[in-house]
């Protein structure tokens, strides 16, 4: 089932969420690949604190939430300027220890297999134990694309020492966001990254 879903070696966008500290439900973006019809591969850097020190302490379920809702990829990206996520959007997932985000159009239920560490990030190999998609109907628009390559960026700038030229290309995107779209919702989302931006005193 997950092959008609998936592209084997395509890395697509998702919310790894999990326990930690024990019983503590949090989530972060997480690109993800499908490497084989039953195992899942995330590359995750230092920088992602609670994620990469969840994974290396021995915390071994997890769940990869698939959704379109570009807000809660910002929320659960900043949490230090946003405040954790509210643990009444969280469930526990029916068939591991993890806990899934509510209102998602999907879930992967994933166990760690094994993990190869690196100087600054580890790349963590999963079992799949149950996958749940709904059919959705979504027309791509080059907002939504932007903003999330816009998201994706900002959660690089913090880290990287020479990071003027990742600021470049957020901008690049948001500018794009605002000529192809004058949705309140994406414009919203625009003026919040600017507001980051402003925040770190990087614009």
């Amino acid at each position: 089932m997950i092959g008609e879903i998936f592209e084997k070696n395509t890395i697509y966008e998702g919310i790894l969420s999990y326990y930690y500290p024990a019983n503590k439900p949090t989530a972060a973006p997480m690109g993800f690949k499908l490497v084989d019809d039953d195992e899942i591969e995330i590359k995750v850097y230092r920088e992602s604190y609670r994620t990469y020190h969840s994974l290396i302490s021995g915390n071994t379920d997890y769940v990869i939430n698939l959704t379109l809702n570009l807000k809660l990829f910002l929320k659960s990206a900043f949490k230090y300027e946003f405040g954790e996520l509210e643990h009444s959007i969280f469930t526990k997932s029916p068939y591991i220890n993890a806990p899934r985000i509510t209102n998602c159009y999907g879930y992967i239920d994933v166990r760690l297999r094994s993990i190869e560490k690196y100087d600054n990030y580890l790349i963590a190999n999963f079992k799949i134990i149950n996958i749940e998609v709904k059919k959705i109907y979504f027309i791509p628009t080059r907002a939504f694309t932007q903003l999330l390559e816009a998201i994706i960026y900002m959660t690089k700038v913090k880290t990287l020492k020479n990071h003027k030229d990742i600021v470049e290309k957020v901008l690049h995107s948001l500018n794009i966001v605002k000529k192809v779209s004058n949705s309140n919702y994406y414009n919203n989302l625009v003026e919040t990254i600017y507001e980051l931006l402003r925040m770190w005193r990087l614009i």
